[in-house]
């Protein structure tokens, strides 16, 4: 189990022998890679893991973010691009009445999160099971996401003021996260910075 004070410690990632490790405090260094998933929280964040370097969600799973950076777009593929609260779901229900047609609803089974899923976090097995077309949503960066000429991109903004209160309220609200007593100040800052969940805000 590594220290609890991690302040000083710019190695901490070659002690780590566990799956998952909680971490209150502290400055991670993000640089390396490690087959382990990491979840930590340092002082006033959210929950977060870390994944290849990476900020993520603390429920995503390092084989499906690794397998759907990798996997191969096919040339009917529709992707979904954008930035967490930036309209996704909306252009999911849109392009999905578009593409599906009679097929389009709630149903159980037919749920927007199973035939339009997000692809790193379900990983690229799921997907190639799907039917073509396949309606595939992602919060990947550009350098992430799988390419294909042949495949259509939505990309999707939105003012990063509007993103930014929304995306403070998700993290609120989502257990997930384990920060119901956020501050809206800090999260504020948190966006500003490379080391946040998906990257910088301003970069998209």
């Amino acid at each position: 189990m590594p220290p609890k004070n991690t302040n000083n410690n710019n190695n901490l990632f070659h002690l780590l022998n566990v799956e998952q490790v909680h971490l209150p405090l502290g400055n991670l260094t993000l640089n390396e890679k490690t087959t382990k998933k990491i979840i930590y929280q340092p002082e006033g964040h959210p929950k977060q893991a870390i994944i290849d370097g990476e900020i993520w969600p603390p429920v995503f799973e390092v084989e499906a973010v690794r397998s759907a950076k990798t996997m191969k777009p096919l040339p009917s593929d529709v992707f979904v691009c954008t930035y967490p609260k930036c309209g996704t779901t909306w252009i999911q229900h849109i392009c999905s009445q578009l593409l599906f047609c009679s097929e389009y609803g709630p149903h159980q089974g037919k749920e927007l999160c199973t035939t339009s899923p997000m692809i790193e976090r379900v990983g690229a097995d799921y997907c190639n099971k799907l039917q073509h077309p396949r309606l595939l949503k992602t919060h990947f960066s550009h350098h992430n996401c799988p390419q294909n000429n042949l495949s259509k991109y939505i990309f999707a903004c939105r003012n990063p003021k509007d993103c930014l209160v929304s995306y403070y309220h998700h993290n609120k609200n989502f257990k997930i996260y384990d920060w119901a007593d956020g501050n809206f100040d800090q999260f504020f800052n948190f966006l500003l910075k490379e080391n946040w969940l998906l990257g910088i805000i301003l970069n998209i």
